[in-house]
């Protein structure tokens, strides 16, 4: 029998790439189309389709208003199934595509699905993405293992991380579609896909699905972020999901099927991925609706079985996650268990220029007594001894504490008694990885001899060889025994490698480079910079020992060196090198401001092995028990930031008080603002300055913009020119120290305006969220607060700062000495934080 396919494609609005969805459908294969408009708008596009193509068919979603892809796709189901003319029905989006020869790579597979028991086959996802004129197809889903054995038949049984979350990347068999009676559930449309793929495996009783390899699906990526990105800013998205899917799929049976399980994990990985986000749209949510999120991912887990979350690794997920599910599993089924989730400690690689080795174990703050940590008791030969360091991490999920996490560091490992209980120190070996592919029935393999178009084809190839040589790299290295610390030595010419941004100089790197390379002769050290930085000539010409960004020998001398100091390590071409740091280096974090809000989100995944900070009450919330960062006083120094030195220099000598200094800080949604919507933006800071510049005691002041390092290129491709005076990195200190105030929003420049006692204006809502959590800044005497295009407060905060002149600085000298003395000493530990400490207050 010859398998034949129809095509369901829902479309709403005016459907301007309907054509090319449909025209991809188009094959000998294909009996039917089914195009269903789900409002007035989109029947237009709808109608001119079926012209042009036979085989479309085209049906109207009832009512008035649109009810969504759900409603649109059942009434596409209705009309297909019962029918003769197909065997086989997939979806298709209205913005999507398949590429050529989608069902002549499906047409062998699902020839032989029903005799295998598979009433599902599931095809390739691939992105499409276009931007200034490029057409780029990638395979980036996390999904995309699936396909690495290539087509074939898998037993979820043997195979149960098989899952599927995508129906318009399968094709589905209308008789059992038929027989099942699943339908799509109507008006939600989250998770909507993943249900109905759940519902109907469950009501099919399947034991296999297929895998196609060569059918690609091309998912069009929209510009500005996708609806699933977008979703988020709904309350809905928060419960709704948990109401209509997750707790009914937990609550499915009493003996939930591990492909199940797994795909319970996989959507609640995501919930866990946006609370950590940098930028978490959820901190626009109402606490109360984060709360019953939280209530209901604690019912969900509790369904789940310890042994599928200690395996799940269809994604990442971080220790400390996959510790909070453990913890919630075990709460939620009240199983007899002492507050250690694990039954174990965890030891970390030992760096061979630290005497002291990091061991953590995860815990609930049930069954510790009242206490903030269990009963410990760690001895040698009868004689207790204590740790070096230690403190407690609260990891929490949307706010609600679910584990803690206990951190110690020892120069001699320890037995461990935690609540009278002897546990084992177990070296951490990293997330676990997906089972390779099990021989017999489930690797069994299908033919199909069509591949993707060359260009799709190409980046999905170079995605494997990456995966593969990452992996041969990691097996290379695994074995390897560190160097010896001899050579390691400063006596010997290691290497010192400095950042601050790929594309700009003038920051912590820069300002520590020029102390540490006169003060240690015997290292090598080395500038990273791109050539094409206005910054290069500049310190060229000062003997800078420079080294290309993106060359070759930058690559090697990153991987020779023993220490890396590096400002900003989210900059994209340092990023790219800290994919290669080395067990035996020495990882520098000297940050390019003062922490003043919540980081741990961003710093928590990062490894640091040493980061300065320059405050007190900055380095307690880093090092602090109950915080949320994981660092801890051997990883923290508070040496102070190696540029204030030169910019307190520069504030003692410079006498003028001429500039007023304009420093927003940068937005992420400008990287896709259009050239009216960046100077619309620059007009709320300018527009501002120049209502308020030339009133009574303020003529004469000149506005000076601070241009972020984001924003520079941007500038310039949009061909922007700002009206007034602008300085980049460089040139910020000099006109810092000439300025009567900084007018900023959370910028990092507020804190070195501060630190040098110039006044500060902040353009914020008070009620807003970020204001919250600037508590320390906002209290500072020499902070001034005004609403975003309030002129009349923004006037009077001017005069009352040219007035009251600069009040004194928040940092003291000495910060590059005392960087020094803390990597040459090789040991950071919280005694030397505390030296730096009271070396500070001394000279205060």
């Amino acid at each position: 029998m010859c398998e034949m396919f129809s095509v369901v494609i829902p479309v709403a609005g005016e459907g301007q790439l309907l054509q090319a969805a449909v025209e991809s459908a188009v094959s000998p294969l294909v009996s039917r189309i089914v195009v269903v408009a789900d409002d007035a708008a989109a029947l237009p596009a709808a109608r001119t389709c079926a012209e042009v193509f036979k085989q479309v068919t085209v049906l109207e979603t009832p009512g008035v208003g649109r009810r969504g892809p759900g409603a649109a796709r059942n009434l596409g189901l209705a009309e297909i199934l019962g029918r003769s003319d197909s065997t086989w029905l997939a979806f298709l989006d209205a913005d999507d595509t398949y590429a050529p020869g989608y069902f002549e790579a499906l047409a062998p597979i699902v020839s032989r699905a029903r005799a295998e028991g598979a009433p599902v086959v599931h095809t390739r996802l691939m992105s499409l993405t276009e931007r200034e004129g490029q057409t780029n197809i990638t395979e980036v889903h996390p999904l995309r293992y699936r396909f690495d054995q290539g087509s074939r038949f898998v037993s979820l049984a043997q195979e149960p991380h098989i899952i599927g979350t995508s129906v318009a990347a399968a094709v589905f068999d209308c008789s059992t579609l038929e027989d099942t009676g699943v339908r799509f559930t109507e008006g939600i449309n989250w998770s909507e896909d993943s249900d109905f793929m759940v519902r109907f495996l469950l009501a099919s009783g399947a034991q296999k699905v297929g895998v196609c390899a060569d059918a690609h699906y091309r998912y069009r990526v929209q510009q500005g972020g996708s609806t699933t990105e977008s979703a988020w800013a709904n309350p809905l998205k928060y419960t709704l999901p948990f109401e209509r899917f997750y707790l009914p799929w937990a609550h499915s049976s009493a003996s939930l099927p591990e492909w199940l399980q797994n795909q319970l994990l996989y959507e609640m990985s995501i919930y866990l991925q946006v609370d950590r986000q940098v930028l978490s749209p959820a901190f626009d949510i109402d606490q109360s609706v984060l709360d019953s999120c939280s209530d209901y991912f604690q019912q969900v887990v509790g369904c789940l079985d310890s042994r599928v979350i200690e395996s799940f690794a269809l994604v990442p997920l971080g220790l400390d996650r996959r510790q909070m599910l453990l913890a919630v599993s075990a709460q939620v089924q009240q199983l007899p268990f002492y507050p250690v989730t694990s039954r174990q400690v965890f030891r970390y690689s030992k760096r061979p220029w630290r005497s002291l080795t990091k061991f953590t174990y995860f815990y609930t703050v049930q069954g510790c007594g009242g206490r903030d940590v269990p009963a410990e008791v760690f001895a040698h030969g009868g004689q207790e001894v204590a740790a070096a360091e230690a403190k407690w991490v609260s990891h929490t999920f949307f706010g609600r504490e679910l584990v803690r996490e206990r951190i110690l560091w020892f120069e001699i490992e320890p037995p461990f008694f935690i609540n009278g209980q002897s546990l084992d120190a177990q070296p951490y070996s990293g997330a676990p990885s997906l089972p390779r592919t099990v021989q017999g029935v489930a690797s069994e393999q299908v033919q199909s001899g069509v591949r993707e178009a060359p260009g799709a084809e190409v980046a999905s190839l170079k995605l494997r060889l990456k995966k593969q040589l990452w992996r041969v790299k990691k097996r290379l290295t695994a074995g390897q025994v560190s160097p010896a610390p001899e050579r390691l030595s400063l006596a010997s010419k290691s290497i010192w490698f400095y950042a601050d941004r790929s594309h700009r100089a003038g920051d912590n790197a820069e300002a520590f480079y020029r102390h540490a390379s006169q003060q240690l002769p015997a290292v090598r050290h080395v500038f990273f910079l791109s050539r094409e930085s206005p910054d290069w000539s500049r310190l060229e010409a000062e003997g800078f020992d420079l080294v290309a960004a993106g060359s070759s020998e930058s690559e090697r001398l990153f991987g020779e060196a023993h220490t890396l100091l590096l400002s900003d390590i989210s900059d994209s071409g340092i990023s790219a090198l800290l994919t290669g740091v080395k067990a035996h280096q020495r990882l520098v974090f000297v940050q390019h401001g003062i922490l003043r809000r919540d980081h741990w989100r961003w710093l928590n995944p990062r490894r640091i092995d040493l980061m300065i900070t320059t405050l007190p009450e900055e380095t307690e919330a880093l090092i602090g028990d109950g915080s949320q960062y994981t660092l801890t006083g051997v990883e923290v120094v508070q040496t102070g930031l190696p540029r204030h030195d030169a910019l307190l220099e520069l504030a003692s000598t410079e006498k003028r008080r001429d500039r007023i200094l304009l420093a927003p800080t940068w937005q992420p949604h400008l990287l896709a603002a259009s050239r009216q919507e960046f100077a619309q933006w620059i007009d709320t800071w300018l527009g501002s300055f120049a209502q308020v510049s030339g009133q009574g005691s303020l003529r004469g002041l000149q506005p000076v913009f601070f241009v972020h390092p984001n924003m520079e290129s941007r500038l310039d491709k949009l061909g922007i020119e700002l009206p007034c005076e602008t300085v980049f990195g460089a040139d910020l200190p000099a006109a810092l120290v000439r300025s009567v105030a900084v007018v900023s929003d959370v910028s990092s420049i507020a804190d070195e305006a501060l630190a040098v006692g110039v006044p500060v204006i902040l353009r914020l809502d008070a009620d807003a969220p970020v204001a919250r959590r600037l508590t320390s800044l906002l209290e500072h005497p020499g902070v001034d607060v005004v609403a975003p295009g309030d002129e009349v407060a923004l006037l009077d905060a001017l005069t009352r700062a040219l007035k009251a002149g600069r009040h004194a600085p928040v940092v003291i000298p000495g910060a590059r000495q005392r960087l020094l003395k803390a990597l040459t000493n090789n040991q950071e530990t919280r005694k030397t934080l505390e030296t730096s400490a009271k070396g500070t207050k001394t000279q205060d």
